[in-house]
């Protein structure tokens, strides 16, 4: 069944009203590199098509990898669209890795493009029958996996072929193959976003460890399904298993992190520091370390959202959450509260180097500079315990800082104040 578009009493089919495709949604910028990416694939692609040779061995593998990628795509349809959706705003992980992957190790580069061609196609099937996501993205993605395709495909060719039969130079080849497809696809990917999306940092649609963690497995998974295909073909349907597998360890371990992380600034929730502040004052108390509450709340927030509206609110909280992050040690438990409201944690200071912490996130904060020339303070409420004072209590402490907090309030905001 064809979606038509009405107009002066005449039908058309949807895809033919040109004026309404989302793409045009998008700045001008970003549409010009996305349609200069995906000419650029296309013009590539067909280049190598007519200059490679391929044997007939050869594209009944491309044929086995469409299959499997098709079998998988549709077994897995959910879990894809609920891990997109747990990374939206984000490069996130690109499901045809294993495939494509496998291909550039097997079949002529030019092929491999051909296959992810074949496995976008199927995509847009896919997105057309449950009306969801847009289509100039698929093409645009499918776009990034060709290019990133054709570059493994280059390293590969300058080795001569034989990839899979060892030794250090063929070896390196495919751990180099393998990095400049992620590059390139990801670069791309990138670029392609903070075009249409221009956020206020890089950082907040930068892929998250998980989701590097399972790009890199599918890729070694490709590995695995190109030494099938090439030596055992009949066991190929087995990478199957270990595939889905995967796709549903890496849903689990998205599902935990996005339960444990605030959307907005990336910061542990109220529960996941207290699970987290918990097992700190434990240690503190078990090794006998001092520790430290900071609670930190910004100044006059109500009036940004007032003034300027909550976007920029929205912004001030995640320049915030960054500043934070930069000024802290890596260990150090940091997570939003609630509102406007951060949390911090910290271990193996004394109470003089805990307030000089606590000061430098105030200057920090003070000195940022935001969206609208908007300008924000923070008040910091600190409760430090020694261990010769007793086991230390994560509660008592959290009151006492919230009582400095409201001193340091009522002392003309701005400053940091210690129980």
């Amino acid at each position: 069944m064809t979606v038509r578009h009405r107009t002066a009493g005449h039908t058309h089919p949807h895809w033919l009203a040109v004026r309404q495709w989302a793409l045009w949604s998008i700045p001008a910028s970003a549409r010009s590199f996305m349609l200069l990416v995906e000419a650029a694939a296309a013009a590539l692609t067909i280049v190598l098509l007519l200059a490679e040779s391929v044997s007939r061995t050869e594209l009944i593998r491309v044929a086995v990898l469409a299959v499997l990628a098709i079998g998988y795509a549709e077994s897995a349809a959910r879990v894809v669209r609920l891990k997109c959706y747990l990374g939206s705003g984000k490069a996130c992980s690109n499901q045809s890795s294993v495939w494509t992957f496998a291909a550039v190790l097997c079949v002529p580069a030019g092929w491999a493009a051909v296959l992810a061609i074949v496995i976008y196609i199927h995509v847009l099937v896919q997105r057309h029958r449950d009306k969801s996501g847009q289509p100039y993205r698929v093409v645009f993605t499918a776009s990034t996996v060709m290019l990133s395709v054709l570059a493994g495909g280059t390293v590969l060719t300058a080795v001569g072929g034989g990839t899979l039969t060892g030794g250090l130079v063929h070896t390196t080849a495919v751990v180099v193959a393998m990095v400049v497809c992620n590059l390139v696809n990801c670069g791309l990917v990138l670029i392609g976003v903070w075009l249409t999306l221009r956020p206020p940092s890089v950082r907040t649609i930068l892929p998250d460890a998980p989701a590097l963690g399972y790009e890199l497995a599918s890729l070694v998974l490709g590995i695995v399904v190109a030494g099938f295909l090439l030596f055992i073909p009949l066991l190929t349907p087995v990478v199957l298993v270990l595939v889905i597998a995967l796709r549903r360890s890496s849903l689990v371990n998205e599902l935990h992190h996005a339960a444990r992380t605030d959307s907005k600034t990336g910061l542990l929730t109220a529960a996941a520091w207290t699970d987290n502040a918990t097992g700190v004052v434990s240690r503190s108390s078990r090794d006998g370390h001092p520790v430290t509450i900071l609670f930190c709340d910004l100044d006059a927030f109500k009036a940004v959202n007032d003034t300027h509206g909550h976007l920029i609110g929205d912004q001030v909280l995640v320049a915030v959450a960054d500043c934070l992050r930069r000024e802290l040690r890596s260990h150090d438990g940091l997570g939003r509260y609630g509102g406007e409201e951060f949390v911090v944690i910290l271990d193996r200071l004394d109470l003089p180097e805990a307030q000089r912490v606590a000061e430098r996130l105030r200057a920090a904060i003070r000195t940022l500079h935001l969206a609208r020339d908007v300008q924000i303070t923070m008040s910091i409420g600190l409760a430090h315990h020694e261990p010769h004072h007793g086991p230390p209590d994560l509660h008592e402490l959290l009151a006492r800082a919230d009582t400095a907090l409201y001193q340091a309030k009522d002392a003309g905001r701005n400053c940091v104040q210690s129980a």
